[in-house]
């Protein structure tokens, strides 16, 4: 008896979870299928999505160790405006090496232009040649690993 509960209780937490991400993850595409353009960093548990606006971008963050999004907005700065204008540009004529090793912590960054996705940098791409685009691509991480420290420690902190 004591299985049938305990297995009754791992399916309905099973369900709400799927349920939850079902929505949560339904909630993120309706946002990114406006026709603009969308930044996506996924690092460790943590997914940040930015998308495009002219001078206010809206911004979801997603973690992956509880079922809650935080939305809010930023305002359109020098980097987001290279990274949705001019980032897939220079990464076409960029050189880099793919690292296939397994790394501990994972992070993907990616633009979504349509239904074109170009990876700007993940744990594994590695710009050989390009210090400028490579310092760009490193500010604009600093840029949404900043933001996130901001929103999602102060909409958290009294949980």
């Amino acid at each position: 008896m004591k299985r049938v509960i305990v297995f009754t209780l791992l399916l309905i937490n099973l369900f709400h979870t799927t349920y939850s991400i079902y929505d949560d993850s339904r909630e993120i595409v309706k946002q990114i299928e406006t026709g603009r353009k969308s930044i996506c960093y996924q690092f460790g548990l943590q997914t940040v999505y930015i998308i495009e606006g002219d001078s206010i971008c809206e911004v979801v963050i997603k973690s992956d160790n509880n079922d809650k999004l935080i939305s809010t907005m930023c305002k359109t700065t020098p980097i987001l405006e290279w990274s949705f204008n001019n980032s897939s540009e220079e990464l076409a004529h960029a050189q880099f090496t793919i690292d296939d090793n397994y790394h501990l912590i994972s992070s993907k960054l990616s633009l979504q232009e349509d239904s074109c996705i170009t990876i700007i940098d993940s744990s594994s791409m590695y710009i050989t040649e390009n210090k400028k685009l490579a310092a760009k691509i490193d500010e604009l991480k600093k840029f949404i690993i900043d933001f996130w420290v901001k929103n999602y420690l102060e909409t958290f902190k009294d949980n």
